[in-house]
């Protein structure tokens, strides 16, 4: 088949990533195209940009990224689609950019991918909410909706009012050190000062959804009852006022390490991988973290919970509050138990590899 992948940009988020893999693994047996809308001579836009198999043919639109919406990328879009004449065009993130060719190019299937709540993710232009103008577009099957977790097929279903979204779990390849891992290992070691400081990981870029203000809260709060903890956070936009917020609020013991491209190295040099999220889809930081064997916590939200479904594969807090954050938190540390990485990853192995993602994919791709 020939199969186009449409996404705004490839900057550092779980989205971007798993449309990658997607188009990584899709290209083993078929013509990819990914399309990025808004322009990459624009640094951000570009963080997996490398990391793109060579058969996979990339177009970059040049549009702009200071809209929800750029208007003048519509026809070229719609034009570049009717040249590559393919068999499915897939969207992320953006599911405006398909209207055009899915009224006036009707040899493709379309799909969209939702990859949070739907509500959360449903685009508004000038304050006003495009939801029905969406769900016209899905209850006419003109594209097909694609959901990631058992939570977000149920918001789709009460968000657009409509049944029976596909519904088709994250994934992602697992992830291996690269040729920094020792150069990690001895900066995480340099911040430890003693070999017994368990060391927490966070993963995700600082936006309302990822709530890193709780996180540095509860990490505040242990550190002054002196637990032997050290918090990483990696992940983009902590330069903006509301990340810098949260930047100034943290104790030395919480590290701001910005956005990396081997994440792998500091999974895998860390003891617990921690998300407080208020809402998600299902995360493709807490894929990476469980093929890594690091032993996640995190609210229960999202997909998260079909995830984390015993305590050898992790701990969920009873809420996104402080107090049940922390108190889960503060259990782990008093428990002392064991970790077994193996047991986690081959948990990962089995159910979340992306190969399964992408078999499930395909099978829509053909019978949609």
């Amino acid at each position: 088949m020939k199969i186009v992948q449409i996404i705004p940009t490839l900057s550092s988020g779980g989205a971007q990533r798993i449309t990658i893999d997607i188009c990584n693994e899709l290209s083993k047996k078929h013509d990819i195209f990914l399309i990025q809308i808004v322009s990459d001579s624009i640094s951000h836009t570009t963080f997996y940009r490398n990391q793109l198999n060579n058969n996979i043919q990339y177009i970059n639109l040049k549009g702009t990224d200071k809209k929800v919406l750029d208007l003048m990328v519509l026809l070229p879009l719609y034009k570049k689609i009717n040249e590559i004449k393919p068999d499915v065009v897939h969207s992320h993130l953006n599911i405006v950019y398909t209207f055009l060719p899915s009224i006036f190019y009707k040899k493709a299937k379309y799909f969209h991918t939702i990859h949070s709540h739907a509500a959360k993710e449903c685009i508004s232009l000038k304050g006003y909410s495009l939801r029905n103008v969406i769900r016209f577009f899905y209850s006419k099957k003109l594209i097909n909706a694609i959901t990631i977790s058992g939570e977000s097929k149920k918001s789709f279903e009460e968000f657009y009012k409509l049944d029976s979204p596909i519904l088709i779990e994250n994934g992602c390849y697992p992830k291996v050190p690269t040729n920094k891992f020792e150069e990690v290992k001895e900066y995480i070691f340099n911040f430890k000062k003693n070999k017994d400081r368990l060391v927490f990981i966070n993963i995700a870029r600082c936006i309302e959804a990822k709530n890193h203000m709780l996180l540095v809260e509860v990490f505040n709060q242990l550190l002054s009852e002196d637990h032997n903890v050290l918090l990483l956070v990696i992940g983009s936009s902590f330069d903006t006022p509301f990340g810098l917020e949260i930047k100034k609020n943290a104790r030395p013991e919480i590290i701001f390490l910005g956005p990396k491209e081997n994440v792998t190295d500091y999974l895998l040099n860390s003891d617990v991988f921690c998300l407080s999220s208020l809402w998600e889809g299902l995360p493709i930081s807490l894929l990476e973290a469980l093929s890594t064997g690091c032993y996640p916590i995190c609210t229960p939200v999202g997909g998260i919970p079909n995830v984390i479904v015993n305590s050898q594969l992790g701990l969920l807090s009873k809420s996104v509050s402080h107090e049940d954050f922390y108190t889960v938190i503060k259990k782990h540390l008093m428990s002392k138990s064991n970790i077994d990485k193996e047991y986690i990853k081959n948990y990962f192995d089995e159910n979340f590899h992306i190969k399964k993602t992408v078999e499930k994919l395909s099978f829509f791709y053909l019978i949609q």
